[in-house]
């Protein structure tokens, strides 16, 4: 199977606002066919923690690809010290549909609608929490034009790219605090829903009092092209 149909998922574990480690080991994500869990599809092992990766509380499947007809199934994660159930939720399956035109690439317009003009750092003299900012992202075709129905619910049709990945800067110096995380771990590589693009920012990583920029690369088919477009905001 291509590996340009395998994704990753990745659990953030929070207690009471903080990412705390829990016993995440292989098979510990089961993939059910819904939410009566009488048809398993398969297992994934998860990795993660304080052993493998450097942020406590967050856990990742190696890459893979789910071989189902569904829309959506029903995903349990496993906290074995109980066992107990860690998480639940339902995800929407995306489809691989193949194109007569592989080669051409459609140009893309975005936008970040839920940005805030600024988040909460840390202060390191106070016992503050930094805030952790969830980034939206919304994409659609450049020539896009709506269709009778969405004119009528004012909703945006969204696109989905695959492989999108961001980047930080701080404009006062143009600095790059984070760079575009392609090849290697990916870090920075954004997850997607049936909502669009995403992804989960702590605000300690920045320095406060400073305004950043976010910008976004997509890649298809090993062809690397940036957006124009700059998001900024503030850290206080």
């Amino acid at each position: 199977m291509r590996s340009a149909n395998n994704n990753t998922l990745t659990l953030q574990n929070y207690e009471g606002g903080v990412l705390v480690n829990a016993l995440l080991e292989p098979d510990s994500l089961s993939i059910w066919v819904d939410s009566t869990k009488n048809v398993l599809l398969q297992t994934e092992g998860v990795t993660g923690g304080s052993d493998s990766v450097p942020t406590t509380g967050i856990y990742t499947t190696a890459a893979f690809s789910l071989d189902t007809p569904l829309e959506e199934v029903y995903l349990e994660w496993i906290d074995l010290t109980g066992p107990t159930i860690c998480h639940t939720e339902t995800l929407s399956v995306k489809q691989r549909s193949v194109k007569a035109t592989a080669n051409t690439h459609s140009e893309y317009v975005i936008s970040m609608p839920n940005m805030k003009p600024s988040y909460l750092g840390k202060d390191p003299n106070e016992n503050t929490i930094a805030e952790i900012a969830r980034f939206r992202l919304y994409t659609r075709l450049k020539d896009w034009s709506p269709t009778i129905y969405s004119k009528a619910t004012k909703e945006i049709e969204t696109e989905i790219v695959e492989q999108a990945y961001y980047k930080i800067t701080r404009l006062a110096d143009d600095f790059v605090v984070i760079d575009y995380g392609i090849g290697g771990d990916e870090h920075t590589k954004l997850s997607y829903d049936s909502d669009g693009s995403f992804f989960d920012f702590d605000m300690s990583l920045l320095e406060r009092g400073y305004s950043y920029g976010i910008k976004f690369m997509f890649v298809f088919n090993g062809e690397q092209r940036e957006q124009t477009e700059v998001f900024k905001f503030r850290v206080e």
